[in-house]
């Protein structure tokens, strides 16, 4: 109960579950939209330059965009943040998932070139070209560099001023 003696949501109701739950579905669109995208790059570049390029560079501007425009739509720097993390998250499996298969089905058809960055490497069986792309450190510097985009564009969109309204 309030101070006026009528109900009152508690706290964690008021950004609780469906917040979470935007967040999380927002989160897992992005990533699968991004996974679908980096997979029909790795097909149509079977070879040239890796995938290492495409999820160290196009990640921070995806993560930042999702972060600002979830901040700046609902005036939210909670909401900016967890879809932005989330995002993150969401989207480090997806490139996991996307290394390991085209690990795989590089090495079908060219065993001697690196899904990550196109150049020569002696992997000897489909599982260690695999294991080779989905390293942990491999995973964790994505992470690492992905890591402040998502915050700085939440904050952006937060302090980002309203549009006027005619």
């Amino acid at each position: 109960m309030s101070g006026d003696g009528s109900p009152s949501a508690p706290p964690s109701r008021l950004l609780g579950r469906p917040h979470r739950l935007r967040s999380l579905l927002l989160a897992a669109g992005v990533a699968v939209a991004f996974g679908a995208g980096l997979l029909g790059v790795s097909r149509a570049t079977l070879g040239d330059d890796g995938l290492g390029s495409v999820t160290m560079l196009l990640p921070p501007v995806m993560l930042f965009s999702i972060g600002y425009r979830c901040a700046r739509t609902t005036r939210s720097l909670r909401f900016g943040l967890e879809t932005g993390i989330l995002a993150a998250l969401t989207t480090l499996v997806a490139v996991a998932v996307v290394y390991g298969v085209e690990a795989a089905h590089w090495y079908d058809i060219a065993p001697d070139v690196s899904v990550l960055d196109g150049e020569h490497v002696d992997f000897d069986s489909t599982r260690a070209a695999v294991l080779g792309a989905v390293h942990p450190i491999i995973l964790l510097v994505h992470l690492v560099f992905w890591s402040p985009w998502p915050v700085l564009g939440a904050v952006a969109g937060a302090r980002a001023p309203r549009a006027a309204t005619s």
